[in-house]
């Protein structure tokens, strides 16, 4: 399985909420899945920048990211209590 990278760009409220999730327990291991960026390709590489309709969810009982989680295999059995989150 190749790596790939893509770096996300949080913005105002989504900066300030997505770090206060990330302080309030470790979710290493969990998979989050982020909805409505605006996609951009700077120097080859892709970004993806928060908007107003940027959210945030990291429960394995979402479908999509249990399919997500189904398809890579990753330990992600803990999951998390979803967290659905609209600026």
């Amino acid at each position: 399985m190749s790596t790939v990278t893509v770096n996300v760009s949080l913005w105002d409220e989504a900066a300030s909420t997505f770090r206060g999730l990330l302080k309030a327990g470790d979710k290493s291991l969990s998979v989050v899945l982020v909805t409505s960026v605006n996609p951009k390709l700077f120097g080859g590489e892709l970004y993806l920048n928060s908007t107003q309709g940027t959210r945030f969810f990291f429960d394995t009982t979402v479908p999509e990211i249990a399919e997500f989680v189904g398809r890579v295999g990753a330990e992600a059995a803990q999951g998390y209590t979803c967290i659905n989150i609209s600026f």
